[in-house]
């Protein structure tokens, strides 16, 4: 579905579909022109229905009970795919090291993602929660 050419009904263009979303059931695509194209309800109906990634961060961190749980937030937010893998590096890697090393150290072997902290830092932070309460 990423990457498929769609004409956009908002602005009579060709677009590539650069994201797929979940809503309600059903599917709303975002288009390189920035327009959404929805299946089957209204685009508005959706757009009202989808929670900021604040909200689904903050919503799902009383409910956060293991790395997967972060993992899914991790997929169903709005990051490019690029982002979401990323991300999902980087939280693989705290988990994976937690318990064989410093936090200094764990901080060194991010250095080479260090450009994908800012991006990553809400799930990072959902982590080191979990890691504390546990």
């Amino acid at each position: 579905m990423i990457g498929e050419k769609k004409l956009c009904a908002q602005c009579n263009k060709e677009a590539e579909v650069v994201d797929v979303k979940p809503s309600n059931g059903n599917e709303i695509q975002v288009l390189s022109c920035g327009h959404l194209m929805e299946t089957p309800q209204s685009t508005y109906d959706a757009i009202a229905d989808l929670p900021s990634a604040y909200e689904t961060i903050s919503a799902a961190s009383k409910q956060i009970n293991s790395l997967n749980d972060i993992l899914l937030l991790v997929d169903k937010s709005e990051m490019s795919p690029e982002e979401k893998s990323k991300t999902k590096e980087i939280l693989s890697l705290v988990d994976k090291e937690k318990d064989s090393k410093t936090l200094s150290q764990i901080k060194s072997s991010l250095s080479p993602l260090k450009i994908w902290l800012t991006v990553a830092a809400p799930y990072v932070n959902l982590l080191l929660n979990l890691i504390i309460r546990q």
